[in-house]
């Protein structure tokens, strides 16, 4: 998460002089870059799926915790990806300039970058609840900030918190995926998962924008998708790790 949101940042950095050198070709000639790049470190991934030794295997999980576990997933990025999606939308409806949500959105992308940092930082090897208890909090208040039409200082603090709790909480909601996977399965699932999640958001809250006339049902359909979540990544979590 902490080099998607550097390279996120490079890109935005550099990108707007290349477009205006280069065109758009740019960005697959630095794409295609980056995958050769990428081709020499392919030798480093294990060439199968390697169990856990018979001394640290532990009893399968039961499917439906699983199950539970990707359902986690799902509400939490249709929630994210149907709130950042609109987010310079929402600004604009509130009065915001498009240079102020620019800046507010620029700043945003730092807080990611300390959130997803903090993350890294603490690890998620401690089975501890606070992480993902405080990230999910603090995720469905800065949604709750959102509503209302907010001016810019609710505004900004609305979206530096969203983007900061975002990639603050999701290592530690994969890494209790991870922890229910025995086979390697669950995990290869949760891409599709997420790509699945990140389509519904916007489609979902581009209909409830074109039923409304404010962003207020789509935030409040977000802040509960967010509560969902956490109530399916408790549930599914191994007992005594909630």
């Amino acid at each position: 998460m902490l080099g998607q949101l550097l390279l996120g940042m490079l890109g935005l950095l550099a990108l707007p002089g290349l477009f205006a050198t280069f065109g758009l070709k740019v960005v697959y000639l630095i794409l295609a870059a980056i995958m050769l790049c990428c081709l020499p470190l392919v030798s480093a991934f294990p060439p199968r799926f390697q169990p856990l030794s018979v001394f640290r295997q532990q009893p399968s999980t039961a499917l439906w915790r699983q199950a539970l576990a990707v359902l986690a997933v799902l509400t939490f990025y249709i929630s994210l990806s149907a709130v950042w999606t609109f987010i310079g939308t929402i600004g604009s409806a509130a009065g915001l300039s498009p240079t102020q949500v620019g800046l507010v959105l620029a700043a945003a992308t730092v807080c990611g970058i300390i959130g997803a940092g903090g993350a890294a930082l603490r690890g998620t090897r401690r089975a501890d609840r606070l992480p993902v208890w405080l990230g999910y909090g603090l995720l469905i208040v800065s949604v709750g900030l959102l509503i209302g039409q907010p001016l810019l200082v609710r505004y900004a603090i609305a979206a530096l918190l969203f983007k900061f709790t975002w990639t603050f909480v999701l290592p530690f909601i994969l890494a209790r995926v991870a922890g229910l996977d025995n086979s390697g399965r669950l995990m290869n699932s949760i891409n599709l998962v997420i790509g699945g999640g990140m389509a519904a958001g916007p489609a979902l809250a581009g209909a409830l924008l074109q039923h409304f006339a404010s962003a207020d049902p789509l935030l409040a359909a977000a802040g509960v998708c967010a509560l969902l979540s956490l109530i399916l990544i408790v549930a599914a979590s191994a007992a005594g790790k909630a």
